[in-house]
């Protein structure tokens, strides 16, 4: 029996997809659970696997090919079965389609085309391959080394001696680019901040330190701040919702997204249901998912259903910033570096670890005054976090 594979969600915000490689080819083996081919995300590249055993009939798309959520990429059927009519040739078609046109007299380095054969300088085809690549117009070089004729060795001097040069953005980076101009473009943000004395909150992780061989799990102060926001979003449920035409989707479950640095660009894995599980359960699964994220063995299902996000910057010595709401929520949490700051305490001046929580919001669900009283609960609930240990 043949089986269409069609291009999953993979927990992005688009509709649509890269194929950045295939792992298998037409006629290979496939075992169920192996990785068929890899897609670029708005937050990862990931792998996407067969869930069946067979063999790849054939590929309808091929590499570097955008593709929409659902779209029939592949069919996978038993040997001597032959795929619908619309897979054509399979992978050969796309084959044939990237196969540069050869000139019947190969052009080395020291071969140049027919003068007038094009506008601009003359130019050998390794020189026009290498100013392509670097986004370098060939007339620029001419005209800066006072050449007729530009070879590969022209360029690369051109580029050692310029003030800048392009860097390839990784299919990571251009899904991130993409996502955050549509969320700065879609979404009215706006961001206040609120100062929390985290003493409480520390003398809770340095009790939970002691013993965390025995709890099976190191809590972090974004498991304390997470939880902490999952309670207060019990009193401001708008901080857990999506704007969606004249009606605002509210979830019962708040599941938060934590945005990690993987070297290449930033992903964000989900922890779903934070309000209904202990501390200690959403401490162990936020170290499981941080490790995947940067081994590079994300599931798509890592990333799905994220209602709110949590950026924490405070590992690299950043007091405040303002964060980009991971559309299509309509909060995130900017937490800093807690530090012993002066506070005035009875009279007297006196060092308290103090860390500024910045939550950018979508104007269109959550006015000014809700934000800051979401902001105050969870000031009031981090500075007694007291509940944590209950139960």
């Amino acid at each position: 029996m043949v089986t269409a594979v069609v291009m999953p969600p993979a927990g992005q915000i688009s509709d649509e997809l890269r194929i950045v490689k295939w792992r298998k080819k037409v006629g290979e083996d496939v075992r169920k659970g192996e990785t068929l081919f890899e897609v670029a995300t708005d937050k990862a590249v990931m792998e996407i696997e067969s869930y069946r055993d067979g063999v790849l009939l054939a590929v309808l798309h091929g590499e570097g090919d955008v593709v929409r959520v659902g779209e029939v990429v592949a069919y996978i059927g038993e040997r001597g079965e032959q795929p619908p009519d619309e897979a054509g040739k399979g992978e050969k078609v796309f084959s044939a389609a990237r196969v540069e046109e050869k000139p019947t007299t190969p052009l080395g380095e020291k071969s140049l085309p027919v003068e007038g054969r094009r506008k601009g300088p003359l130019a050998s085809p390794l020189a026009k391959r290498l100013a392509q690549e670097h986004r370098v117009n060939l007339e620029d070089v001419a005209r800066a080394l006072a050449k007729d004729v530009i070879k590969k060795e022209d360029v690369v001097k051109f580029l050692e001696g310029s003030e800048w040069y392009f860097v390839d953005l990784s299919p990571v980076r251009q899904a991130i680019a993409r996502k955050v101009a549509e969320s700065v473009r879609t979404i009215p943000h706006y961001a206040i901040s609120v100062d929390v004395d985290m003493s409480a909150c520390v003398a809770l992780r340095d009790r939970l330190k002691g013993s965390a061989e025995t709890l099976g799990a190191h809590v972090s102060y974004s498991d304390i701040i997470m939880k902490c926001a999952a309670r207060a979003v019990e009193s401001y449920p708008l901080v857990n919702a999506t704007f969606e035409g004249e009606k605002a989707r509210v979830y019962r479950s708040v599941n938060f997204g934590l945005v990690v640095d993987t070297g290449e660009g930033v992903v964000v894995p989900v922890i779903r249901g934070v309000n209904r599980k202990p501390l200690l359960e959403v401490a162990r699964e936020r170290m499981e998912k941080v490790e995947r994220a940067r081994s590079g063995r994300l599931r798509p299902d890592d990333l799905l259903q994220g209602t709110i996000t949590l950026s924490n910057l405070g590992m690299y010595g950043v007091e405040r910033f303002t964060a980009v709401i991971n559309a299509p929520q309509s909060a995130i949490l900017a937490v800093g570096r807690i530090a012993e700051r002066p506070v005035c305490e009875g009279g007297r001046v006196v060092p308290k670890p103090t860390v500024t929580i910045t939550a950018s919001f979508d104007h269109r669900l959550i006015d000014g005054a809700y934000g800051a009283r979401f902001l105050g609960e969870l000031k009031r609930l981090l500075e007694d976090p007291s509940f944590l240990l209950e139960g």
